[in-house]
C-alpha cells in the first residue's frame, strides 16, 4: 500500500452540520502537513419511505423493518412485531435494500470519478492537483480524493445519465403469463417456457440498450425493443432473436406480421454474454454488439416506416433457463465504439478523449476553475473541461485502498455509482465512515438504494430452482 497515508487523525467535529477534516502527514516528509475542510451533506431532511427496509442475510434469510443505527455491537433494527429494538451481528449480514425513495440529483457540470477499486463518485470538480482532487457533492459535501486512487474522469458533458438501470425490483416490470418470470439478486429469470417480462423504459430516438444474458440448456430467447406492448408479445417493434446458435433481427407489426432483416451465426456464443443494441430511429438503423464485438448492423431503406411504435423493452423466453441482468438504457451518441476501441491502453501516460473523439496523451497537471492544464510532448494545453469527454490517468501511479474488515459498499440510486468505506455509524439519515480514498466523510442516506456487508466474504452458492 502507499507510504503517503494518514498516520493520525484529529477527532471529528460536527459544527453547524459540517464535518471538519483532519491533518494529513506524509511519513516520508515530516515537514509536509496539509489540511482541508470537508463539508458534510448539504441536502438534509427526513427520508420518504415507500416501503420497509429489507435486511438480507448471507444464509438467505430476509427480515423486513427499519434500519436505526450501526454501533460497535452491530446493526440496530426495528421491527413492528418486536417489543424492543434488535441488534444483529454484522458477520452474517448480506444486503440492506433501503425502503426510502432514493435521490439522484445531478446538476449541470457534474462529472463521474472512477476509482482504482471500482468505486464511482459524482460531483463538480473544484480542483485537481498533483496530490488530490476536491469533489463538490450534494450528498457528502466536499470530498478530498487521493489522486493515486483515481482511474479516470468523465466530464459533465460526457456523462450520459441512464434513462433506466436495473432491474431494481419485480414490481417495476409487467409479466406476460403470470409466474413465468421472477426477480432475485438483481436479475430477472424465467421459471417456465413461453413467458415474457417487459417495461416501458422510455427509449429515446437514439438509444443504447445494454444487458447481460446467462442461459442453461437451450437458448431460445427474444428481445423486443421500441415495442408498444410491454405486457405481452405482439406489439409493433423490432426483435433480436436468439435461437440456438442462430441469431437474427426482425421487424414485427401487429398488422403486417414479421420480416427478417438480417441474420448471423453465433456458434462460439458463451453461456454468459453481454449485449448492446444501438438504434437510430431516424435513420432506421440497428447495430448489435455482443461481448464487445459488432456482429450485425442493418439499415432499412426506402419509405417504409420505423416498425417500433412504442418506447418499451420486453424479454421473452420460449424455452430454457434464462437470466437477464445489468440492464442499462442510455441515449446513444451515434458513435460505433466497442470495448476494443474504447479501451485506452495508457500505462504510463495520461490521456484525454475530446468530445469530437480526438485523443491526446501526456501528463494531466491540474484542473481548476473549469480549465484543464495538460502537458504534451509538443506544448502545454489549457482546455475548457466542457470540451473533454473523458480523462484516463496513467496506471504507473495507480494505487488501491487496503481492504479492511468492516468495509461496506453503498450503491447510489439509479446505478450512478458506488462507494466503499469502513462504516462508523448511521444516525439521523447520515452515514459516517472512512476510506483511504477520501479519509473520513459523512454521506446522506437518501443518495443510496442499498448497502452490502461482508463484501470480501465468498458467498456459497444457494441451492434452489433458479441457481445453476
Amino acid at each position: 500500500m502507499i507510504n503517503k497515508k494518514i498516520l493520525a487523525f484529529t477527532s471529528l467535529l460536527f459544527l453547524g452540520g459540517s464535518l471538519m477534516g483532519q491533518l494529513t502527514v506524509d511519513e516520508n516528509d515530516n515537514k509536509k502537513v496539509t489540511s482541508i475542510e470537508v463539508e458534510g451533506p448539504r441536502e438534509s431532511g427526513e427520508l420518504k419511505r415507500a416501503k420497509p427496509d429489507g435486511l438480507n442475510f448471507i444464509s438467505g434469510d430476509l427480515f423486513n423493518g427499519s434500519l436505526l443505527n450501526i454501533t460497535e455491537k452491530g446493526l440496530v433494527w426495528k421491527h413492528p412485531d418486536a417489543t424492543s429494538d434488535i441488534t444483529f451481528k454484522q458477520d452474517n449480514l448480506d444486503v440492506i435494500n433501503f425502503g426510502h425513495v432514493p435521490v439522484n440529483y445531478r446538476k449541470a457540470g457534474v462529472s463521474d470519478i472512477s476509482l482504482t477499486n471500482g468505486d464511482r463518485l459524482f460531483g463538480t470538480i473544484d480542483e485537481l492537483n498533483k496530490d488530490y482532487l476536491v469533489l463538490d457533492t450534494w450528498y457528502a459535501g466536499k470530498l478530498k480524493i487521493e489522486r493515486p486512487m483515481i482511474h479516470s474522469i468523465a466530464s459533465g458533458v460526457a456523462v450520459s445519465k441512464a434513462i433506466y438501470e436495473g432491474p431494481n425490483n419485480f414490481e417495476e416490470w409487467k409479466v406476460a403469463n403470470r409466474g413465468s418470470w421472477k426477480f432475485k439478486d438483481d436479475y430477472l429469470y424465467n421459471t417456465r417456457q413461453y413467458g415474457g417480462i417487459g417495461k416501458d423504459v422510455k427509449l429515446p430516438d437514439r438509444s443504447n440498450i445494454e444487458f447481460q444474458v446467462q442461459y442453461k440448456d437451450n437458448l431460445n430467447f427474444q428481445v423486443h425493443f421500441y415495442t408498444d406492448r410491454v405486457n405481452n408479445t405482439g406489439g409493433n417493434c423490432y426483435q433480436l432473436v436468439f435461437n440456438g446458435r442462430y441469431c437474427y433481427i426482425q421487424r414485427y407489426s401487429s398488422q403486417g406480421g414479421n420480416a427478417q432483416l438480417g441474420n448471423w451465426n453465433m456458434s462460439k456464443l458463451k453461456n454468459k454474454f453481454q449485449v448492446s443494441i444501438r438504434t437510430d430511429k431516424e435513420k432506421k438503423s440497428i447495430l448489435v454488439i455482443i461481448d464487445g464485438k459488432v456482429v450485425k448492423q442493418i439499415k432499412e431503406e426506402g419509405e417504409i416506416d420505423f416498425a417500433g411504435k412504442g418506447t418499451g423493452l420486453l424479454f421473452y423466453s420460449h424455452q430454457g433457463s434464462i437470466k437477464v441482468s445489468n440492464i442499462k438504457v442510455t441515449e446513444w451518441n451515434g458513435v460505433i465504439a466497442t470495448n476494443t476501441t474504447q479501451e485506452t491502453k495508457a500505462k504510463a501516460k495520461d490521456s484525454i478523449i475530446f468530445i469530437n473523439k480526438d485523443t491526446v496523451t501526456g501528463v494531466l497537471k491540474t484542473i481548476k476553475d473549469g480549465k484543464v492544464l495538460f502537458e504534451t510532448p509538443f506544448a502545454p494545453l489549457t482546455i475548457p473541461i466542457d470540451r473533454i469527454s473523458s480523462i484516463t490517468l496513467g496506471e504507473e501511479g495507480h494505487e488501491k485502498p487496503r481492504r479492511n474488515a468492516g468495509d461496506v459498499k453503498l450503491f447510489f440510486a439509479e446505478g450512478a455509482g458506488r462507494v466503499t468505506m469502513k462504516l462508523k455509524s448511521i444516525l439521523d439519515s447520515k452515514i459516517a465512515g472512512s476510506s483511504e480514498n477520501f479519509d473520513k466523510a459523512t454521506f446522506n442516506l437518501r443518495a443510496f438504494n442499498k448497502m452490502q456487508f461482508n463484501i470480501y466474504t465468498e458467498r456459497k452458492a444457494k441451492k434452489d430452482e433458479d441457481d445453476w
